[in-house]
């Protein structure tokens, strides 16, 4: 039986919906089935800039594809790989190694992997992506190409030192403005940013997060192992100011999603982003802030008010002080009040 051949897709086309609101993306049908790819077009903010940059993947697509080759071994046994295991990664892990191996196999172009067509494609990712992206590549790519049996060539590839910066967290100011308009506008968002601001439970575990799991009598949330990100049940406290606020839960089925979507599944994974986003934008905050933000929001406001550094540990779920106090020293919070007020003058 002769080998399927993998063939240069023919045309590309921009989803670029009148909504900005709405993510764009470039796709091309490949093999039957329909790829898409969005890096770098939804971070502007105007119809005419996200034209340029998806324009742009078009160009690079098609030198990518010009003349395409069959799939090599490499390529074939990375794909098979991930179907066979994909039952045993999380489904954001699987989403994020299907991404990566799909940007590699588009590079190798029916070539074998060899130790300098590795190092050309990770020379790109580093020119072209933040440290921390570079990074994730690096150790997907390792991890997947030695388990289907090629080399490690990585030890020559060193990662970078590269801090992933937090969204910003909004000031007591903004904090007033944001409750404002999001509890007018969107009821549902309001006591979704609530969650995360009094519970730093996040968002994707919010979505999945059922009734039965707010122990309004003991004043905590019980985040399940199949919703925890880090696959262990955990609880967290329910402060007085918010407790109040979820008495409406107290008539709904202890099955039922808190947020539900149309079809009783949980909500899409970036529909409250989505929403909140549209509001940010609506009051013209700039790039950086994003629903997380309530999170590190949460977190200074607690450091501020003088709650030990412990128990917000306890209440972020952080495995130890040190990175509670990590976190903190990014958003900016230092101990450094004592300085500010006993400063000798000159």
């Amino acid at each position: 039986m002769s080998e399927k051949k993998l063939y240069r897709p023919h045309t590309y086309k921009i989803y670029c919906p009148a909504d900005l609101s709405k993510r764009w993306f470039v796709y091309y049908y490949q093999d039957g089935h329909r790829v898409r790819i969005s890096e770098g077009i939804n971070e502007h903010k105007t119809a005419a800039r996200r034209q340029l940059a998806a324009k742009k993947i078009i160009q690079r697509l098609k030198k990518e594809h010009k003349g395409r080759r069959p799939l090599s071994n490499t390529e074939r046994a990375l794909n098979q790989h991930l179907l066979q295991n994909k039952g045993a990664w999380r489904q954001s892990s699987y989403d994020d190694y299907r991404t990566i191996v799909k940007n590699f196999c588009l590079f190798l172009n029916g070539r074998e992997v060899t130790e300098k067509l590795l190092r050309t494609y990770l020379a790109r990712v580093k020119a072209s992506r933040h440290g921390t992206t570079f990074n994730k590549y690096r150790s997907v790519l390792r991890r997947l190409l030695i388990a289907i049996g090629r080399p490690d060539w990585f030890d020559l590839i060193p990662a970078v030192k590269a801090e992933e910066t937090p969204a910003r967290y909004f000031q007591e100011h903004q904090r007033k403005q944001l409750a404002a308009a999001i509890a007018k506008k969107d009821r549902e968002l309001w006591i979704c940013v609530q969650f995360i601001y009094y519970t730093f439970i996040r968002p994707n575990e919010l979505r999945k997060l059922k009734v039965g799991d707010i122990l309004l009598d003991a004043g905590e949330i019980r985040v399940p192992a199949e919703v925890s990100k880090n696959r262990k049940t955990q609880y967290v406290a329910i402060p007085n100011v918010f407790l109040d606020q979820l008495s409406y839960i107290k008539h709904r089925k202890p099955g039922s999603l808190i947020f539900p979507g149309k079809t009783g599944k949980p909500l899409g994974k970036h529909t409250m982003y989505r929403r909140h986003m549209k509001i940010l934008e609506e009051l013209g905050y700039g790039k950086g802030y994003t629903l997380y933000s309530w999170k590190h929001t949460g977190a200074v406001a607690l450091a501020k008010a003088g709650i030990s550094i412990k128990q917000i540990q306890i209440q972020m779920r952080h495995h130890s002080l040190d990175q509670t106090d990590s976190y903190l020293r990014q958003m900016g919070i230092r101990d450094v009040d004592d300085l500010r007020s006993g400063f000798p003058g000159l």
